[in-house]
């Protein structure tokens, strides 16, 4: 893996702009400075120094983010996209909690973090919890060719961003609940469901779309409307001399003793259905914890059969395969994990390659 990174990292840095900031920090049970923060003035020592890592020892993701955090704050600039792309192949242990308070305060002043998971060591819950809190992502590399084309779409899309730091302060309504958040596009992923709801960045022609599920407990009798959220979404806009941009933004819906039996519009019906496939991998996991192993094969046969359906054949036999490892051991294999929940996430993206890369990996 590290030769491909290396690689890589060399390309993306003959392809930015010599007033681009970046810094390299590796970590194992220490981090190091490889690179301090600074311009591409000097590519030919940039590229020298990269290509002298070498592997090291075990894996302490926050002496790591902690680090490079340091290093972006040195930099930090309010007419560029400040983000951290963390690359790992292991699982953190016991610094988790340090790791999502150095997230809060990079979400605070503006920086994203975005984390590539190589192989099927690492945790996915936590690397997703901790990204969600900047409006990030994780994604899941299962063979080393893949962190080539990951590294550049990402770095493709920051380089393209027209907003950054996108978020929604949110106050649901009396009696509602915030239940779910997910972003469907750029970039899939779950978000926090805390306010403010982080959204990202967002390139110049791309769309944001966001699907939130709210429950209400109760409404009264008498009401015309029920107010699911009131809130303001907030953008920065780099290139303009004002950059930030607040817009008040009040979520209602209608009610009515004689409901319109029309169905929703079309819109939301679509992304019900694109993300009904991951959703119900994540009620796999929610059986799981509860204990109800009978009802979480049920369950992975039914996801099965919905992706045999749209064609989704390879992903669909990984299902299958890891039901019996779920019957025998009352849980996920960590590589079986990553596969469904991850490959159902990239169902939800544009077909762009990505999609049917991770489909065809599953064959393995």
């Amino acid at each position: 893996y590290l030769d491909i990174v290396k690689a890589t990292a060399i390309e993306l840095v003959r392809q930015m702009r010599t007033e681009d900031i970046f810094s390299l920090v590796t970590f194992n049970d220490r981090a190091e400075v490889q690179i301090p923060s600074g311009n591409l003035a000097d590519r030919g020592k940039i590229e020298t120094r990269i290509r002298m890592l070498k592997n090291g020892g075990g894996t302490e993701i926050f002496k790591g983010l902690e680090t490079v955090f340091t290093q972006v704050c040195t930099s930090l600039r309010s007419d560029f996209v400040n983000h951290i792309v963390l690359l790992t192949d292991g699982r953190t242990y016991g610094d988790e909690n340090k790791c999502l308070k150095v997230a809060n305060r990079a979400a605070e002043i503006g920086v994203g973090i975005s984390a590539l998971g190589i192989g099927n060591k690492w945790n996915d819950a936590f690397l997703d919890a901790m990204t969600s809190k900047t409006g990030g992502n994780c994604m899941y590399v299962v063979q080393p060719k893949d962190i080539r084309h990951f590294l550049k779409e990402k770095i493709k899309g920051l380089s393209k961003s027209y907003a950054d730091q996108i978020s929604y302060s949110i106050e649901p309504g009396p009696e509602v609940k915030l239940q779910y958040a997910f972003r469907l596009e750029p970039e899939s992923a779950p978000l926090q469901t805390s306010s403010p709801v982080q959204f990202g960045s967002l390139a110049k022609g791309d769309h944001l779309n966001v699907l939130f599920e709210f429950l209400v407990n109760r409404v009264a009798p008498d009401a015309r409307q029920v107010a699911l959220a009131n809130g303001s979404l907030t953008l920065d806009i780099p290139s303009r001399q004002v950059p930030v941009f607040v817009q008040r933004l009040n979520l209602f819906r209608s009610t009515s003793n004689d409901p319109n039996t029309e169905p929703p519009p079309m819109a939301i019906i679509q992304a019900l259905s694109r993300l009904s496939l991951y959703r119900m991998q994540e009620r796999v996991h929610e059986d799981i914890e509860a204990g109800n192993i009978n009802q979480a094969s049920r369950r992975m046969q039914n996801l099965a059969t919905h992706l045999l359906s749209k064609g989704e054949n390879e992903l669909a036999r990984s299902v299958l395969a890891e039901i019996n490892h779920i019957q025998d051991n009352s849980d996920f294999s960590e590589e079986g994990n990553k596969r469904i929940k991850y490959g159902t996430r990239a169902l939800l993206l544009p077909k762009s390659g990505i999609s049917d890369e991770l489909s065809d990996n599953n064959a393995g």
